[in-house]
């Protein structure tokens, strides 16, 4: 995508991507448990690229599905370039990785306009890779992708995802690193309890921060909505916990850009007590099934696709997304802007925000409101029994330190 595509640009698209985020989420949240993370602008950037090359019932079905109709093809490509510029802005604070390719048998004779296109529209190469040898084949990929994601995702495929039959292979990633403006510190972890159901619990490494934040109660979801900004505040982590323990899939079929627009309207600064499982969740899935569901089918079907664009007889037999995104501690030392222990005592009204069962989390570009990644976190990781020896030996010793002073 071009670099001196302006931002704005990107704007037409945000509703029509965000609106996909929440049918997309609704979908897969209902066929699968457990935890799940995607980046909805980096699938509506891969539906955008294969329209390029679709026609007749193929074209009609993404337009509908995706919104794209009401674009012209060439603005398009140019409003998901703009949102491309928009997440690749260099930062100190905060940083995106991403990775797109198609794959198709050398045998496959490409349209030189598609793979010149592919490539200066949305940096992604077309590669000739024959899945017959498929051993091989999944090395190769897993060592491309592994060095364009920071060595983040080395393993994405396994020989169990191709077959020796497949033609187009489309592979796009997306992995966020960034610094929250008021981190959480390593020296307030704690052990603490995540429920898994109404009575399952398991210890976690539960990191907390007490701090102003935008905050607020959802009297109609029956949830509470923490805004924690990043850094330089163009993105935002924003966490969405049910009252009742399992109340999370309530609050996932109710899902709208009316609800997302309510959450973030501007808010009031709340003193808040915050208690976050650590988490670092990476998620490999095949979009296909959930946008079969949703309409598009043509183009994963050999007998209706319409990718002539591609090439001859062109279909896309798979399509693998992968995203990664964690939120741990950064420092051990409190910021200025974050309340020190010794001083809680007089923050006489606060809110307590204690996400120890299933929650819902997003992390949006604020400038435009492009949701970049959505995920349920319904299993963070347990705590080791390494650092749960640390902790239990660290609280000891600070119990000790109380005791001789007073």
């Amino acid at each position: 995508m071009g670099a001196d595509v302006s931002t704005a640009e990107a704007e037409p698209l945000i509703p029509v991507a965000n609106e996909f985020a929440f049918n997309f989420f609704k979908v897969i949240a209902n066929r699968q448990n457990g935890n799940i993370v995607f980046s909805p602008s980096a699938i509506a950037a891969g539906l955008s690229l294969m329209q390029l090359a679709s026609k007749n019932e193929t074209s009609q079905e993404i337009n509908q599905v995706m919104g794209f109709e009401q674009f012209e093809k060439s603005d398009l490509h140019t409003a998901v370039g703009a949102l491309r510029s928009l997440l690749f802005e260099k930062s100190k604070y905060w940083g995106f990785y991403g990775a797109s390719r198609i794959y198709a048998p050398t045998k496959l004779k490409i349209n030189k306009k598609f793979r010149k296109s592919s490539l200066e529209l949305y940096q992604t190469v077309v590669e000739g890779k024959n899945f017959e040898d498929t051993r091989h084949a999944v090395r190769d990929v897993n060592h491309w992708l592994g060095e364009e994601m920071q060595h983040t995702a080395n393993d994405m495929l396994t020989e169990n995802h191709v077959d020796k039959t497949d033609l187009i292979v489309m592979i796009n990633a997306l992995y966020f690193a960034g610094k929250l403006e008021t981190p959480f510190l390593s020296s307030s972890t704690k052990i603490g309890k995540f429920f898994s159901s109404e009575t399952d619990s398991y210890n976690v490494a539960m990191m907390n921060v007490k701090c102003s934040f935008p905050y607020f109660y959802d009297t109609d979801m029956k949830c509470q909505v923490l805004e924690m900004p990043y850094h330089e505040n163009k993105f935002r982590l924003l966490l969405v916990l049910p009252e009742e323990r399992m109340g999370l899939s309530a609050i996932e079929s109710s899902l709208t850009v009316q609800t997302l627009q309510k959450w973030c309207r501007p808010r009031q600064m709340d003193v808040v007590d915050v208690h976050l499982p650590r988490f670092d969740l990476d998620y490999t899935i095949d979009p296909s099934e959930g946008l079969k569901v949703m309409g598009i089918s043509a183009i994963f079907n050999p007998e209706k696709a319409d990718l002539s664009g591609i090439g001859d007889n062109a279909y896309l037999s798979k399509f693998f997304h992968y995203a990664r995104v964690g939120v741990q501690e950064h420092g051990i030392i409190p910021g200025e802007d974050q309340l020190p222990g010794d001083v809680h005592s007089f923050v006489v009204s606060f809110e307590t925000f204690k996400a120890d069962h299933p929650f819902l989390f997003l992390i949006q570009d604020k400038r435009k409101g492009a949701i970049v990644f959505m995920g349920r976190q319904a299993c963070p990781p347990k705590i080791s029994d390494t650092e749960l020896k640390e902790m239990y030996k660290r609280a000891k010793n600070k119990l000790k330190a109380q005791t001789r002073v007073s």
